[in-house]
């Protein structure tokens, strides 16, 4: 069977130890959201639909370098975050 121990600790110790326990908690779970938050790649038309504007116009945006996006080779890739934080700075 298990052995039980008894500790005897202050308040003041167990409020520490407590606080401790739920920043170290805290800052694991946000480390690991930001972990598994991976950029969403979105096409060309959803980034018109999320402006509520027509996907050439979207291009033209591009084109003169008003909106986030990435050229690697002659792919354009638009990321769902970057654009939504694009729109939350234009409000």
């Amino acid at each position: 069977m298990g052995t039980t121990v008894l500790i005897q600790i202050s308040i003041n110790d167990l409020q520490d130890m407590l606080q401790n326990a739920i920043k170290s908690g805290v800052n694991e779970a946000l480390q690991s959201k930001q972990v598994m938050v991976a950029r969403t790649k979105i096409s060309r038309q959803e980034v018109a639909t999320m402006l509520n504007v027509s996907p050439d116009y979207v291009y033209q945006l591009t084109s003169n370098k008003e909106i986030p996006f990435h050229k690697p080779g002659k792919a354009v890739i638009f990321y769902r975050e970057e654009i939504e934080e694009y729109i939350s700075k234009k409000k």
